[in-house]
């Protein structure tokens, strides 16, 4: 074997290694290349593949103390322990995590700093059927079906106050929750594997949230995006990376705030504190979309499964001291989308404004989290069900 191969083939044991302890792709490569090259002048091949051993030898350490560990010093919500599907269109079937100790919101998460001034701490359950979405029961002939991300989802809020629950207290039947965090593109996916699955005469709600829905390529998030964005999937699979990125949340979103990428920010609404996603918050102000008439043939395809497109706005459209004066190139597509598609449109916005008024100084967000909590749902179940009934 060539210097030049062995070389690649340490460098490369080596940068899987720092990747699984946390370290995105260039800086994991950037410092192998460092340290073996450093080894290799001092010792030849033998410093090298000590230090690449090494190195391989801590990342295993860190996923056997991950797993002795236990889940809790893992994952901070449910269904991080459930992004099982290959298919990325639902969670791991049939699991049930009751009274989950959830210790804050995700964006205490995504802050990577302790935040107590908005945390929430809560006990989530979190249950899924034999399709892997959150149904406490499997699919049984219900005439209506929510699909949507995590909003749709119900995350950060307990089993019974998603909104696939509270629709069905509304409407007095049940409502299935065909829901996964995924996008538009995704939802159609959803529903075509639902009606495989489950050809009965259903119909839905499929639910559009400004804030990561429509996104545009290459914006906002540049070359500096989070960290996990640079390793790959089945890497963030392990549990030995999920404890080592969480250690080191709080160096991350430093580094990302130092080069003015920070994603969090504590505002006051109501004379108490709040967080505010601010890539979510950008998006909601800006005055220009993108070409997402992509979309289109495929909600014309799968319009007869659709009852009302459900446009759900961000925090910054119902607290902003400016809400009045906000441009809404999202929901401008959504309308295009439904007139074109032939699909009904429900924009969430007028009911949530005024459900937001009603009950200050407590908020339809969680204070620690970029999504409803359970008054937020109920607002938005009421304005649903008027529309579906």
């Amino acid at each position: 074997m060539s210097r030049l191969a062995a070389f690649a083939g340490l460098w490369a044991l080596a940068a899987v290694a720092l990747m699984a302890l946390s370290l995105p792709l260039v800086a994991a490569g950037t410092i192998g290349t460092l340290i073996l090259g450093a080894a290799w002048r001092a010792g030849k091949g033998a410093g090298a593949g000590l230090v690449a051993g090494s190195l391989v030898l801590a990342a295993v350490a860190v996923e056997l103390a991950a797993r002795m560990a236990g889940e809790a010093a893992v994952y901070y919500r449910p269904e991080e322990k459930l992004y099982a599907a290959e298919d990325r269109l639902h969670f791991k079937p049939g699991a049930r995590e009751v009274g989950f100790a959830m210790p804050h919101g995700d964006l205490v998460a995504i802050a990577g700093r302790d935040l107590p001034a908005i945390a929430q701490p809560r006990r989530i359950d979190f249950v899924t059927d034999r399709l892997g979405y959150r149904n406490a029961a499997d699919y049984a002939g219900q005439r209506w079906v929510t699909v949507g991300d995590s909003f749709a989802v119900g995350s950060g809020n307990t089993q019974d106050e998603i909104l696939a629950a509270q629709l069905s207290r509304r409407l007095g039947e049940g409502v299935y929750n065909a829901s996964y965090p995924t996008d538009p593109e995704g939802y159609v996916r959803i529903l075509e594997r639902l009606a495989e699955a489950e050809p009965g005469p259903w119909r839905a709600a499929v639910l559009l949230f400004e804030g990561n829905d429509f996104v545009c390529s290459g914006e906002a998030e540049s070359w500096l995006r989070p960290w996990y964005a640079y390793v790959p999937g089945e890497i963030r699979k392990l549990k030995g990376y999920r404890l080592a990125f969480g250690l080191t949340r709080g160096a991350q979103a430093r580094v990302m705030a130092w080069f003015g990428a920070g994603q969090v920010s504590v505002i006051e609404i109501a004379g108490r504190p709040a967080g505010l996603h601010l890539l979510y918050d950008r998006r909601v102000r800006r005055t220009s979309g993108c070409d997402w008439s992509d979309l289109v043939p495929l909600y014309r395809q799968i319009a007869p499964r659709v009852a009302v497109l459900v446009f759900v706005p961000y925090l910054t459209r119902l607290y902003a001291p400016d809400r009045d004066r906000l441009p809404n190139v999202a929901l401008d597509f959504v309308h295009r989308l439904g007139r074109d598609s032939g699909i009904a449109v429900l924009d969430l916005t007028p009911a949530m404004v005024a459900a937001a008024d009603r009950a200050l100084p407590e908020l339809l967000y969680w204070r620690d989290d970029s999504h409803w909590n359970p008054a937020g749902i109920a607002a938005a179940a009421e304005a649903i069900a008027a529309r579906l009934q």
